[in-house]
């Protein structure tokens, strides 16, 4: 959700997506390449995942 590092009114209905998983039950994949920690914790909550949601880090092999 990279809205969020631009700031909250960039594209705020990102914003609702958490919203619209409450409604169902479908799974959700999120992905980014560039996300620092903190974009990852607001992401994280901004989506409503659970406490125990996986998050893997990997480090490009270039």
């Amino acid at each position: 959700m990279y809205n969020i590092i631009w700031g909250e009114d960039f594209r705020p209905e990102f914003r609702q997506i958490g919203e619209l998983r409450s409604l169902t039950d479908v799974p959700l994949l999120a992905v980014t390449a560039t996300a620092t920690e903190k974009v990852q914790q607001d992401t994280h909550q901004g989506l409503l995942l659970s406490d125990d949601a996986l998050s893997v880090g990997v480090l490009p092999d270039r």
